[in-house]
């Protein structure tokens, strides 16, 4: 369960328990909006990314996810993006910088 392929509709969460690497495909939407994760455990890192082509995945604030800095990121096929669970509702983007993870 460590890698999960979720297929999405425009506006989705996806449940994470037990996943460390989350994959996502849409189900014919040019864009998917990702903006909850549900379940997980605190400190849990998670790690998403988009899995077909054509596909624009938007994490987004809103729900239980927070980014600092804009309010949505577009994930593209060869890319990805690492949340961590910094409580038992809020799930927080890791930046990765110039001096390291902020």
């Amino acid at each position: 369960n460590e890698v999960q392929t979720y297929t999405i509709a425009a506006q989705s969460s996806i449940n994470v328990f037990d996943t460390n690497v989350a994959i996502v495909t849409n189900t014919g939407a040019g864009s998917v909006f990702l903006s909850a994760f549900s379940n997980g455990q605190v400190g849990q890192i998670l790690t998403v990314m988009a899995g077909t082509g054509g596909l624009n995945l938007f994490v987004q604030t809103g729900g239980n996810i927070t980014i600092q800095g804009t309010n949505a990121y577009l994930i593209s096929v060869s890319g990805a993006y690492q949340f961590v669970k910094r409580a038992a509702n809020l799930w927080s983007m890791l930046h990765i910088g110039t001096t390291g993870i902020a």
